[in-house]
């Protein structure tokens, strides 16, 4: 009787999942502390389709390059790792990274919280840049970057 209760979850499991009816999986990550005051980062990657098991802070700010306001692209000599980079404020209290996928691309959504205290905040541009782990190889898919400046 055990077995068939276990069945019945897996499969209910499976259509739940299939159907959207489960809460997207989110993985995140935390930029440390900068000088001036500047409070940690912290950055949730919602990922609905389970592409990506974990993600890593890269530069926190300055290092790396960034053409734009930002993009995402495959690690040179990898299949299961990308990088999303952005331009971000120094007042920001939260970033979200979304994926959703759709045929034949990926779409990566990178959207800021504000703190309401914030409307003080110096204008001042923070080059950020976070790994994206991939659960396998995303075939001949592609990347469309989409940026929401925030709320």
């Amino acid at each position: 009787m055990r077995s068939r209760y276990a069945v019945l979850l897996c499969v209910l499991s499976v259509v739940m999942a299939a159907c959207g009816l489960l809460p997207p999986r989110q993985v995140g990550a935390m930029f440390p502390a900068q000088p001036a005051g500047r409070a940690a980062l912290p950055v949730v990657a919602v990922d609905p389709g389970g592409l990506v098991p974990s993600i890593a802070i890269g530069s926190p700010d300055g290092g790396g390059s960034l053409e734009g306001t930002g993009g995402v692209a495959m690690v040179p000599g990898s299949t299961t790792e990308a990088v999303v980079t952005w331009l971000g404020g120094a007042c920001e209290a939260r970033t979200t990274i979304t994926l959703a996928l759709r045929e034949p691309t990926i779409d990566v959504t990178v959207a800021d919280e504000f703190e309401p205290s914030s409307f003080n905040c110096p204008d001042v541009g923070l080059f950020r840049q976070i790994t994206l782990e991939l659960s396998g190889p995303i075939g001949g898919r592609g990347f469309a970057w989409h940026r929401d400046p925030g709320r």
